[in-house]
């Protein structure tokens, strides 16, 4: 296509206008280039002004006004013009094209600073696997971190003039391969045309809740696809209570110590913690405090600020089952920061008008354009792993199978 001519504003909106009337995607999108272009060259904005939501409008002419917004404002002005530029609005096109640094494979807009870490920051609030696992960043698909055994220093008493004796480290390697995971949220389309920094916050706790708890999801109960959980990782210590202790309500005190007992005697215990459903704590758990005497379980106020069990921190958890059942793990124990939870932190965010959509139950379909809403798409990739070497720094209580 020839190169189009350098315009003036008044030529280049009417050229726009006429563009977008016409459908002319390729004309559109050079026209939109080049308005950046010219804007840019006008106010003398950088890379690091755009990547900060400056962007010229008529109202903001040389957009200092965007400069100032909170990070929950720039946010709400990305998702408001992100909708608006699906619906094909020249301007907000142009703004989205200035929050971004490109687009994916599916035509949705790469999430901007201020949304992504506004939904990372979020996600800890909601879920465990985040906050307490060790984060490591990944700049690739497949990264291979190093670890070391609890056993892997020794030391010696050699005596005077005695010479030490050294160990080599046990090191060993954690293989983290990233997948994606896929937020959708439908919306009515008032709400995203109307975007204000109350209805973004709503939106980013839900999509963050969808996160967290699919994190956590796989963290306990992954089934190898994508990843294999502490619940279902066959290296992982199992105390399995007294036969004939086949239900949760059955669990005693002694159950509680000896799976503190099961974890690796090499493992290093301070950054331990229990890790089981709230219903499980307050039925089963909780009793037992006054019905054996023991006061082995503190309370907030009582020189905690959590509840604990034995001076370890409980940490609650809807991802761990609270049904009774034989044979099931019910309580984990052990410190996650012997999980390694690789971070792409490249969140990816895309709205559709026209899809269609399965709801949760897996069968009631959402049409999003008879029923005039929108969804919004956020992906991440990520990778959960226990390396093999620091499993049995874990310990889980299963109930008996008869």
């Amino acid at each position: 296509m020839p190169k189009i001519k350098e315009l003036n504003n008044e030529e280049s909106i009417k050229k726009l206008t006429e563009a977008v009337s016409k459908g002319v995607t390729e004309d559109l999108n050079e026209l939109v280039n080049q308005k950046l272009e010219t804007f840019k060259k006008e106010t003398n904005l950088d890379k690091v002004d755009l990547k900060h939501l400056a962007f010229p409008t008529e109202d903001d002419p040389t957009g200092e006004k965007k400069l100032a917004l909170t990070r929950k404002e720039k946010a709400a002005e990305f998702i408001k013009h992100s909708f608006r530029a699906k619906q094909g609005s020249a301007e907000s096109i142009a703004q989205v094209k200035s929050m971004t640094e490109g687009t994916d494979e599916d035509g949705g807009f790469l999430v901007s600073e201020e949304v992504r870490n506004e939904i990372v920051r979020l996600v800890p609030t909601f879920g465990i696997a985040r906050r307490l696992c060790r984060v490591v960043p990944m700049n690739k698909e497949t990264q291979t971190w190093p670890t070391l055994s609890a056993a892997s220093n020794t030391v010696t008493w050699p005596g005077e003039g005695g010479k030490g004796t050294s160990k080599k480290h046990t090191v060993g390697l954690v293989q983290l391969n990233a997948k994606k995971a896929v937020a959708l949220t439908p919306f009515a389309n008032e709400l995203l045309e109307d975007a204000d920094v109350g209805v973004v916050q709503v939106l980013f706790e839900l999509i963050a809740e969808q996160f967290a708890g699919e994190e956590d999801n796989q963290l306990f109960n992954g089934v190898g696809s994508p990843f294999t959980g502490l619940l279902t990782d066959s290296n992982v210590n199992v105390q399995t209570m007294p036969s004939t202790k086949t239900a949760f309500s059955d669990v005693v005190v002694g159950d509680l110590s000896g799976t503190v007992g099961a974890v690796n005697e090499d493992a290093a215990l301070d950054n331990a913690a229990w890790f089981m459903s709230r219903t499980v704590f307050f039925t089963h758990i909780v009793p037992l405090n006054t019905s054996s005497n023991q006061k082995f379980i503190t309370f907030p106020g009582n020189g905690s600020s959590q509840f604990t069990i034995f001076g370890y921190p409980v940490h609650f958890t809807s991802k761990i089952t609270s049904t009774s059942a034989v044979s099931t793990k019910f309580i984990a124990f052990g410190d996650l920061r012997n999980v390694f939870f690789g971070d792409r932190r490249q969140l990816q965010l895309a709205i559709s008008q026209d899809a269609t959509m399965t709801d949760t139950d897996g069968s009631t379909t959402i049409n999003l354009f008879e029923q005039d809403l929108s969804a919004l798409r956020v992906t991440e990739r990520v990778a959960i792993k226990t390396p093999s070497n620091l499993a049995t720094a874990f310990a889980v209580l299963k109930t008996a199978a008869s």
